[in-house]
């Protein structure tokens, strides 16, 4: 964000590796903003000039059929959504609340979770991986959130801003 003067930036740590890479900063008043990094841009396009040249060298020797024309077809996948829906998701919390922009370039998802009368955060991992926050509040409505690769993997910093603005942050 233009009008944001960044306190400072670093990368962020990224469990599920360069694919899901961040980069966090940080506004004078303690206003997070989560955008991905620029290794996590290179991954991908990496993983679509590595495995789109190779498809389609199968395809032409008639290898890998019927897999190979499918294969070859869906890493165009990458450079046409993956990559450009990554350059506008944004993760931003601020005292206000926590914005989350994900999904493709056309089609854009917002979530929003206000932070007043916020009382816990439950940070849940599922048996099948996925990781969930649940926003209680103080008027006992509970919101969920199914976070996405890049909150998810640079979630440490984002837990530690709630419990230091007196949310209490479970963990399970």
């Amino acid at each position: 964000m233009a009008s944001m003067v960044m306190a400072h930036a670093f990368l962020a740590s990224a469990d599920l590796g360069w694919f899901s890479a961040g980069l966090v900063t940080e506004a004078p008043d303690g206003s997070l903003q989560l955008v991905s990094a620029p290794g996590r841009f290179l991954a991908w396009i990496l993983a679509f000039i590595i495995v789109c040249p190779i498809c389609g060298w199968c395809w032409r020797r008639k290898l890998g059929i019927p897999f190979t024309p499918a294969l070859f077809v869906t890493s165009f996948v990458v450079p046409l959504l993956i990559v450009p829906g990554m350059l506008r998701e944004r993760i931003q919390l601020s005292p206000g609340g926590l914005t989350i922009r994900t999904g493709f370039w056309f089609a854009m998802t917002v979530h929003e979770f206000p932070l007043s009368e916020l009382e816990s955060v439950k940070d849940l991992t599922e048996k099948n991986g996925d990781i969930f926050w649940h926003f209680r509040y103080r008027s006992g409505e509970l919101l969920t959130l199914n976070l996405p690769e890049l909150l998810e993997a640079n979630r440490g910093r984002f837990l530690a801003y709630f419990k230091q603005r007196g949310v209490r942050v479970l963990t399970e």
